[in-house]
């Protein structure tokens, strides 16, 4: 099991611990509010518009127009470092509870936010197969001794707050709960982080660390706390969403944009559908356990002209357990992207997952890009016009005309599926 320090600490010296990392979003009113809402179909946060609702996260996208800058999160302090650091062994974490003078709202009680970290421990431990966990000490009474503001960065406001109480230098993670503007306010927020760490100005001096940020008002339910936590560490290590990709009646071809948050399959993405956020809690996609350093060499199998048949085993076992390999990659051309294709198993987390008859017995297909970025899934059913049945089953072809590929499903075994890669003119 997990290995958790707790501490508390209400004013005095202060804690030592180990390091730090970065990324920020807003969620989805749909996620907090509505059990079975799913996110709104969205653009990317470049494409918004002022008067959009504030249900994303913050991006990292410098170069979105400044109109969309704050529903969008885009500050010059949230661009990342690429690629993401590989996550592996335990990440010190300063857990802060906070508040801010005047509020009339209690912050999330102590034994609440603990339960949220284990929670998030015991998912983190299950998902990366025991190489990464959040070891904490957790600093409560923390009062900002000025009112909220959206004129200022609240993060950096409580990191302030916090600093007598706290040597940062031993942390390479801090995670912020305190309750902030949810609904009806310009600013407001479900949760936000950096994505990887960024530079923060301590009285102990100079480090890197990443910051998450979960609003307590926004969180009435440990299960979603939960959830949003899980979501927001990811970004601190490094990851974007993971998005669908629309290209209207097609699946790849054609005028396309990014659905943010399209994939209720990663947690990256939104729950959606008839899953309720509180227990679909899925496995990272391949490409982003890739990033992460998760999934060992021979557990992706690079596919090459002439292609074949190949067996796929389960996503979520650890590789020793299963014959590899857990995902196929496939460049398609020579541009940095390639298809990550992968099988899902009703194993730990997964057993609750979105369109479960459909999603056990095919394939998901991402597209990723080189670099740190966010994964769009490929939609084989897009008529439909959401990604719920996203899923390609038995017999059923992904064919990417521009590179030739063809990507098919053709029989399920007992130790996974099996998939044939084509590839032509």
């Amino acid at each position: 099991m997990l290995t958790m320090q707790l501490r508390s600490a209400h004013h005095g010296a202060k804690r030592s611990r180990a390091r730090n990392v970065r990324h920020r979003w807003l969620v989805t009113v749909g996620l907090i509010v509505g059990f079975s809402a799913p996110a709104p179909p969205a653009a990317i946060c470049a494409e918004r518009s002022p008067s959009s609702p504030p249900y994303d996260h913050r991006t990292t996208d410098a170069t979105a127009p400044s109109a969309a800058s704050f529903l969008c999160g885009v500050t010059a302090k949230d661009v990342a470092e690429f690629p993401p650091e590989f996550s592996s062994g335990s990440e010190p974490t300063a857990v802060i509870i906070a508040r801010f003078q005047g509020q009339w709202m209690v912050p999330m009680a102590e034994r609440k936010v603990r339960k949220v970290m284990r929670q998030v421990n015991d998912w983190y431990e299950e998902v990366s197969h025991g190489q990464t966990r959040f070891d904490y000490d957790l600093y409560s009474g923390v009062t900002v001794p000025f009112p909220f503001s959206c004129k200022f960065d609240a993060d950096d406001a409580v990191i302030e707050a916090a600093d007598p109480l706290i040597d940062y230098t031993q942390y390479d993670r801090l995670m912020l709960f305190f309750p902030g503007p949810f609904i009806g306010v310009e600013c407001a927020f479900g949760g936000y982080s950096s994505v990887g760490k960024r530079t923060i100005r301590t009285e102990d001096g100079t480090i890197r660390a990443s910051v998450s940020v979960m609003n307590t008002a926004g969180l009435p339910f440990s299960p979603i706390a939960t959830r949003s936590t899980i979501h927001e560490f990811g970004h601190a290590l490094g990851l974007y969403h993971a998005n669908g990709w629309d290209c209207g009646d097609d699946p790849l071809e054609g005028p396309c944009r990014s659905i943010e948050y399209g994939n209720a399959f990663d947690i990256m993405g939104e729950p959606g559908g008839l899953v309720p956020p509180a227990l679909a809690l899925p496995h990272f996609s391949p490409g982003f356990k890739v990033q992460l350093g998760w999934l060992p060499e021979d557990a992706v199998l690079d596919v090459e002209p002439p292609g074949g048949r190949y067996m796929l085993a389960p996503l979520e076992p650890p590789a020793h357990e299963v014959d590899p390999p857990q995902a196929l990659r496939i460049a398609r051309g020579e541009e940095g992207e390639a298809f990550y294709v992968e099988f899902r198993q009703p194993i730990g987390v997964d057993q609750r997952i979105r369109s479960p008859k459909r999603t056990y017995s095919g394939v998901l297909i991402n597209l990723i890009s080189s670099g740190a970025k966010p994964s769009q899934l490929i939609n084989a059913r897009p008529e439909r016009g959401h990604f719920g049945k996203a899923a390609w089953i038995i017999g059923q072809s992904l064919e990417d005309s521009r590179w030739g590929i063809r990507i098919t499903p053709i029989a399920l075994h007992d130790q996974g599926i099996e998939v044939e890669v084509e590839f032509g003119p």
